[in-house]
């Protein structure tokens, strides 16, 4: 068994454009990973930061500062990866740089991509050549430079050594007993009177295996007409895997490309085949600086070099599962339809990989059962939203609701009966607190505070306000934006913070944080049923949280309460829960109950 390396030495090379914050996201990730296997993490950056295509076009320089910038780029880059590899650099982690630079490192330290296609039938591992080829090769003007050929060259050595470490790359993927019988090699090998097939012959005979070179248009046909089965090896000039990657991705029902990330091989004796991990997606120039660049390609490569390079067992599917959680409870950026940004999404995924780790391993999944009434937690991860319990707030409350003294007096009930089991359980022996079942004690408890500055309103707001007479509620520092005492947070509670914002789903960072506690029922308390915690219960209830509402704790500003809970009852299926139910259940007798009657919990 090979054991886990003292130090795991980690290059990390930044193009511009997005690169700078996926680069920083990698490393926060890599070493907050790490941490948790006990595996120190050393990190190598180039002094030079790599344009991207967009970037070298983005000053209005010429051509000639865009040749010199490209070389420069490429020279400096090339002796990044040489120096790691002397030092005995494990891997490299790149973002997007401009192809013509990179492909002038790939052809000079002669680079293969590995792409491995599977399912349950058929397999393909696809070895990409991106040291030959028309991606390499040189430029060559005409005086006026109306015209430019593009000379490149294959050589029969390098075809080699892509062959014996793509046998040897099968053999490590594949069962060492399997005998690979062929190996296929697509390229336009029509176009050099037939050297490529008198080569072919002599590696056949020196490898003892069938290898053969087909036309690109050959293959298409084949893999239509006869499909793929069982294991197939193609090693393939870039033009045609290029444009193949993509196909293949659909063909396995794998990632998108927006979501996915490939693995270089450098080949050269200098390098001694040290590994690069890229984003397969580009520089994203127009989204720098906004926050909202997806990072999940980068976050699998992360947890890819930490299993393969660090020995991080199953890092790589639990980095997975996450990302896949993320995209079931459509916690996702723009790109994707979301709201997210970047750092929540990436706070989201951690969290939920810190949860499969604090769980047990068979914790079974929810079924599709109605809960038991009963149950004030229905057996779920459950937070406790106080919203909006505000000094402005508090004189507005209508004559349906409770007096407000009434609503105080039942939430501070509320908060010290969680706060207590809290502090009862924080008392006990932990294993007293073994459950698959969440409760009372397991509550998470949540403010949520809103803050109506002018400066946050948007136009239509304002004018509302400015049309009505209305005066401004809950400016920041202001008396009236304080919680009513002594409805405070403690310490150790989240707050939220709205500004000009009815819904907090609409915060990008409070859904992922939900989602990161495994958090899956919602208690809604607080200032005003119709206005706030309805448009939370809708939201809530649209992303998949079941939600409840205690009775005595709500108050309204124009709807009669009873109206609105009935409406948020035929509505958003809440629960209405009394006093009596919170403080006389601790649930887990109940919960035990729920479970003999089908009632799963995922966290």
């Amino acid at each position: 068994m090979t054991p886990k390396p003292d130090i795991l030495k980690v290059g990390v090379a930044v193009g511009r454009g997005t690169g700078p914050e996926l680069a920083d996201v990698f490393i926060k990730v890599i070493n907050e990973l790490a941490h948790r296997f006990n595996v120190q993490v050393e990190i190598h950056q180039p002094s030079r930061i790599y344009h991207s295509y967009q970037s070298l076009f983005s000053g209005g320089h010429g051509l000639q500062y865009i040749r010199d910038e490209t070389n420069l780029d490429a020279m400096h880059y090339e002796d990044f990866i040489r120096k790691q590899a002397a030092q005995g650099t494990n891997v490299i982690f790149r973002t997007a740089i401009t192809a013509q630079s990179l492909y002038l490192v790939r052809e000079r330290l002669e680079a293969v991509k590995v792409t491995r296609f599977h399912k349950e039938s058929a397999e393909i591992l696809l070895v990409r050549d991106q040291a030959q080829g028309f991606y390499t090769g040189s430029n060559t003007y005409s005086l006026d430079d109306s015209a430019v050929s593009r000379t490149n060259q294959f050589d029969k050595a390098i075809f080699n050594r892509i062959i014996t470490y793509s046998l040897l790359r099968a053999r490590r993927c594949w069962d060492d007993t399997i005998k690979i019988d062929s190996v296929t090699m697509v390229y336009k090998h029509h176009l050099f009177d037939g050297i490529f097939d008198i080569w072919a012959q002599e590696w056949s005979k020196e490898h003892d295996l069938h290898i053969q070179f087909v036309q690109a248009d050959t293959m298409n046909r084949n893999i239509l007409a006869f499909g793929v089965h069982g294991r197939q090896m193609i090693i393939a000039a870039n033009e045609y895997a290029d444009i193949m990657e993509v196909i293949f991705l659909n063909m396995f029902g794998q990632d998108v490309q927006e979501t996915s990330y490939s693995e270089n091989v450098y080949l050269s004796p200098a390098t001694s085949n040290l590994v690069e991990y890229q984003t397969v997606h580009g520089s994203a120039d127009d989204l720098t600086g906004k926050g909202i660049v997806n990072p999940s390609a980068t976050l699998k490569v992360a947890a890819a070099i930490l299993e393969r390079h660090g020995l991080c067992k199953d890092i790589g599917s639990e980095m997975n599962r996450a990302i896949k959680v993320m995209l079931q409870q459509k916690i996702c950026t723009p790109d994707q339809g979301g709201t997210t940004t970047t750092n929540g999404y990436v706070s989201g995924v951690l969290r939920l990989i810190t949860n499969f780790h604090n769980l047990p391993i068979n914790a079974p999944t929810m079924t599709n059962r109605t809960p038991r009434p009963s149950l004030p937690t229905l057996g779920l991860k459950t937070g406790l939203l106080i919203i909006d319990f505000q000094e402005d707030f508090k004189g507005s409350i209508n004559t349906s609701s409770p007096p407000l003294s009434t609503i105080t007096d039942n939430i501070s009930r509320v908060l010290s009966h969680v706060r207590n089991a809290q502090h009862r359980a924080r008392s006990c022996e932990p294993s007293s607190l073994n459950s698959t079942f969440a409760t009372i004690k397991d509550i998470e408890i949540i403010h949520i505070r809103f803050l109506g500055d002018p400066s946050s309103q948007p136009g239509p707001w304002r004018y509302r306000n400015i049309n009505s007479n209305r005066p401004e509620k809950c400016v920041s520092g202001t008396e009236g934006a304080n919680f009513v005492q002594p409805i405070v947070p403690l310490e150790t509670e989240r707050v939220f913070e709205k500004h000009s914002l009815f819904d907090p789903f609409m915060l990008p960072d409070f859904e992922t944080y939900l989602r990161g506690k495994g958090i899956q029922h919602l208690i809604l308390a607080g200032l005003y049923g119709d206005v706030c915690l309805d448009a939370t219960a809708r939201s809530g209830f649209q992303k998949g949280f079941w939600i409840s509402v205690i009775e005595g704790c709500v108050g309204n500003l124009h709807l009669r309460l009873e109206d609105w809970q009935r409406f948020a009852g035929e509505v958003y299926g809440a629960k209405m829960l009394t006093l009596e139910e919170l403080e006389t259940c601790e649930d887990v007798e109940d919960a035990e109950v729920g479970k003999s009657e089908g009632l799963k919990v995922t966290f």
